[in-house]
């Protein structure tokens, strides 16, 4: 008697119509091997073609300390950066300077949006820094930029540097008149005479004496610390960290990272081509 085997769905096994093993892989960039060759060529052609057409540009940096009057400065580095990007913050010859005047839509939106400014979070400062068609270009640009911040923070730093100069100026004329008055009173002849339970006019003077004395003291003590004040590094305009960084190798365009990606933009190209052939084909 011969067995019959019943198909049950216990035993019923779903076996795919294609199974892709490693040798239809290879196969297939066997197949297509031409056409990957062919893509990543004419990808790289482009790529290299690209690189060589497009000029290249040089970078300078530089960090910017804010201006300071009495040791603090005029306006936080934060607000400076973000000064930095509006357009209507550069003046024209900035633009020259800078060669945007004739970029599109507006040379102030241009420049701000390359300059890049970062504030710094522990001390008064700004880094920004511009790409030129020469070292010497983009140093010019950032020459000119820091110019502006200059006038800018300089027109801030004006009404409080006049108000310590006012100030100082009323110290040294009240010290002045101070010492006159203590030139004029008569020390050596002074006598301590007692009548009538009153002191003497020369006690009278002695209290004087050491009033105005003590007086004396006290504004040169001030008069020394808003000279301080107004004195370098305490009171100074904007100045650079450092001088401005502006190194002789180009950034742009980075010639081995653009043949890089037009070789793996060829082969994914010749690989998507070839599985849509394959598709279509089947």
């Amino acid at each position: 008697m011969q067995n019959i085997l019943l198909a049950t769905p216990s035993n019923i096994t779903t076996i795919p119509e294609e199974e892709m093993n490693l040798h239809d892989i290879v196969q297939f960039f066997k197949d297509g091997k031409r056409w990957i060759i062919a893509s990543t060529l004419i990808c790289l052609l482009l790529g290299g073609t690209y690189a060589m057409l497009t000029p290249a540009k040089f970078e300078a940096s530089a960090n910017l300390e804010m201006a300071m009057v009495a040791g603090t400065p005029v306006e936080v580095p934060s607000i400076l950066a973000e000064k930095l990007k509006l357009p209507l913050y550069y003046s024209s010859e900035t633009f020259n300077a800078c060669q945007v005047e004739k970029a599109l839509p507006s040379p102030g939106q241009v420049l701000a949006s390359q300059l890049k400014p970062v504030a710094n979070k522990n001390a008064p400062i700004v880094s920004i820094r511009f790409k030129g068609l020469s070292p010497d270009a983009a140093q010019r640009c950032l020459t000119s930029v820091i110019s502006d911040v200059s006038k800018n923070q300089g027109a801030l730093s004006k009404p409080i540097l006049d108000t310590k100069k006012s100030q100082l100026h009323t110290l040294e004329r009240k010290l002045a008149e101070a010492e006159k008055l203590l030139a004029l009173l008569p020390v050596k002849d002074m006598k301590f005479v007692f009548d009538d339970g009153k002191f003497s006019a020369s006690a009278l003077l002695l209290a004087t004496l050491m009033t105005k004395d003590h007086e004396i003291t006290e504004l040169r003590n001030q008069i020394n610390d808003k000279q301080l004040d107004l004195a370098e590094p305490q009171t100074k305009g904007t100045t650079l960290v450092t001088p401005i960084y502006a190194p002789s190798g180009p950034v742009e365009p980075n010639k081995a990272l653009i043949v890089l990606s037009s070789a793996i933009a060829g082969i994914l190209f010749g690989l998507m081509f070839l599985a849509g052939r394959k598709v279509f084909a089947s």
